[in-house]
């Protein structure tokens, strides 16, 4: 193994536990606000319950710092082990990710039988504008490279958002997809950003701000697409869980956390299916 591997691998083993172990309670307790000042009872875990969750998301980051390593520089298209069973998938990553994390969930995909690529999205702390080139670009490439094929995506949390915004802009694009999978996309805007001086993306996905109102929906930019949503009934990073979800959409909701969607082994299972099998979702 190089240095430099070896010193990403230091990293994330000597920094991420500590980072992560200021960030999740954090995050769970402004959710926990969040639901209070609505008057709603928020999702009671215990102790040991509290315990299991931190440890789970502790494991999902700590799953994606490894996969930055093994798959960066692998976004290009990723054949299958075997004959094909249908058609190729982009997949999209969040804020402040980039293609790497989508990893497990390209892995699941092969072993179903789907071709698979993944987009980098560029460097964050920018407008949701400046994410959509590379998309567009990205799956302009992949649909060109499949001529008279549809293709899918599945993308997460931002990515959703993302994605939404090149389907308003590129009819083309829209009509050569068949399925669209988001998880934990804040399309209705996220109350995790209340209050925090962010970057502008994140002033982006303020609830009810005007930029989500004015962004057209997958059922008016991809009217014959057929759309799937997935929440996570633990996301303490987009919520509340509803704004994962979209009017006409098939729905599914999962017990884990935002980077459990992506990174547990059962979750993605889940997602594949929806994405591979007719009526699965």
């Amino acid at each position: 193994m190089s240095t430099p591997t070896l010193a990403v691998l230091a990293a994330a083993v000597l920094v991420l536990p500590v980072s992560q172990a200021i960030w999740i309670p954090l995050t769970h307790l402004r959710f926990i606000r969040f639901h209070r000042r609505l008057g709603v009872q928020p999702p009671r875990l215990g102790f040991s319950g509290t315990l299991v969750y931190y440890w789970r998301a502790l494991i999902a980051n700590l799953t994606m710092a490894w996969w930055l390593v093994v798959a960066l520089g692998r976004d290009d298209l990723r054949q299958p082990i075997g004959k094909a069973s249908g058609p190729p998938v982009l997949c999209v990553h969040g804020y402040l990710r980039n293609g790497t994390c989508m990893w497990g969930v390209r892995r699941a995909l092969g072993r179903h039988g789907r071709p698979t690529q993944a987009v980098s999205l560029g460097r964050p702390l920018r407008s949701i504008e400046d994410y959509a080139p590379p998309l567009a670009s990205a799956l302009r490439r992949l649909i060109d490279a499949h001529p008279g094929e549809k293709v899918d995506v599945i993308a997460h949390s931002m990515g959703g958002v993302v994605l939404r915004r090149v389907l308003a802009s590129e009819p083309r694009l829209a009509a050569a997809i068949g399925r669209i999978v988001t998880l934990g996309s804040p399309h209705h805007g996220t109350a995790a950003v209340a209050g925090i001086p962010g970057a502008y993306e994140t002033r982006q996905l303020a609830p009810n701000g005007s930029f989500l109102q004015q962004l057209p929906e997958f059922q008016e930019s991809a009217p014959k697409a057929e759309i799937i949503t997935v929440a996570a009934e633990l996301d303490f990073v987009v919520y509340p869980k509803s704004t994962s979800h979209l009017e006409g959409a098939r729905t599914i909701e999962l017990p884990t956390s935002h980077p459990g969607l992506i990174t547990e082994t059962a979750a993605i299972e889940r997602i594949v299916s929806a994405l591979t099998t007719p009526g699965a979702a």
